[in-house]
């Protein structure tokens, strides 16, 4: 009897000692938390890489198009205001010219102070409006904006992001040297653009009227 009672306490000590062994099946509960915050963290790393990395190159293409259409823009703009004022250069010195050879004429003897009188005013206005130089001043900001458009065409795709930031600050000391725009102008300009890039339906109407006083005027023209 005291040898069977002695097996069966030793089968139970066993048995006690193999199910401590054993596992439960259950996950401990810190160790579970811990991995779950490590994979929590990792997943939150990758997205916002992702983020950060759609971000720098939304921000690329902004900037460089910005650039580019501006560029455009200035360019635009400073052609026609160099025109036009090559326009009125050509004209003044033409009627002083005309005005000043009729003085010879016999027929015009009479009205010789009348005709003195207008080849004074017209040299006077070349004087004070300055045509000579300001077309001079827009022909030097129109070929600024040209040679930046023309970085920036060179370099292609290869640029970086340093390189239109670069481009940028250019445009900004280009912008600080330009003389007070019309609106209208720029809104013929921007019209311009639009065409060009196939983008009618951004083309904003403007008057005959306002077109032809455009060089004249800054009217307000709705956008």
């Amino acid at each position: 009897m005291m040898n069977h009672g002695n097996t069966q306490d030793t089968q139970r000590t066993a048995s006690a000692k193999t199910a401590t062994k054993q596992p439960t099946g259950r996950a401990h509960p810190v160790r579970h938390a811990k991995q779950a915050n490590r994979n929590a963290t990792g997943t939150h790393h990758t997205t916002t890489q992702k983020v950060s990395s759609m971000n720098s190159a939304d921000d690329y293409s902004d900037r460089r198009h910005e650039v580019v259409y501006c560029s455009k823009l200035g360019f635009l703009d400073h052609r026609k205001r160099e025109r036009f004022f090559d326009l009125c250069d050509k004209a003044t010195k033409s009627l002083t010219v005309l005005l000043g050879a009729s003085l010879l004429a016999s027929y015009v003897r009479d009205a010789a102070p009348v005709v003195g009188a207008a080849v004074s005013a017209i040299g006077l206005l070349a004087l004070v409006f300055g045509y000579t130089d300001r077309k001079q001043r827009h022909k030097e900001l129109a070929e600024a904006f040209a040679g930046l458009l023309a970085k920036v065409e060179i370099a292609g795709v290869a640029c970086t992001l340093a390189d239109v930031n670069q481009w940028l600050g250019e445009l900004h000391q280009l912008n600080a040297k330009e003389p007070p725009t019309l609106g209208t102008l720029v809104v013929l300009c921007q019209n311009e653009i639009a065409i060009a890039e196939g983008k009618r339906e951004s083309v904003v109407p403007v008057s005959a009227y306002k077109q032809l006083f455009a060089n004249w005027r800054d009217f307000h023209v709705a956008t």
